[in-house]
């Protein structure tokens, strides 16, 4: 599955005028080139119908565990509540690549986030 946003294409191409341009000497050697991308929550109000909201804020997952952080994934967690009411949390991608040892610490921190989620921790 894809899904063709053609973020990646105006990245590209904005490059390709900062590099004229900073070339051309009309931007400082010290400018430096940002991109920013839509986040997650934006594709909602963009690209889902408004009678099907609902059902894509209950899948909508957040990657707010980060490994040995319970501090950080409150706060994060926190922050996330002031954007979204309803959301799931999860990790960074690739546990398979992962050092092993990693996975029982992950697992938890997911159990402690669902449970301060829920209001009882």
């Amino acid at each position: 599955m894809a899904f063709e946003t053609g973020y990646a294409e105006a990245a590209l191409a904005s490059w390709r005028i900062f590099e004229g341009l900073r070339r051309d000497g009309v931007l400082a050697d010290g400018v430096r080139f940002q991109v920013c991308l839509p986040t997650p929550m934006s594709s909602a109000c963009m690209y889902v119908s408004p009678r099907s909201h609902d059902d894509y804020l209950r899948a909508f997952y957040l990657g707010l565990i980060h490994h040995a952080d319970e501090a950080g994934d409150r706060r994060r967690s926190a922050t996330a509540r002031t954007v979204t009411p309803r959301f799931g949390v999860a990790t960074e991608c690739g546990w398979g690549l992962a050092d092993p040892a990693r996975v029982g610490g992950l697992q938890e921190s997911h159990r402690r986030a669902a449970a301060y989620l829920a209001g009882g921790g």
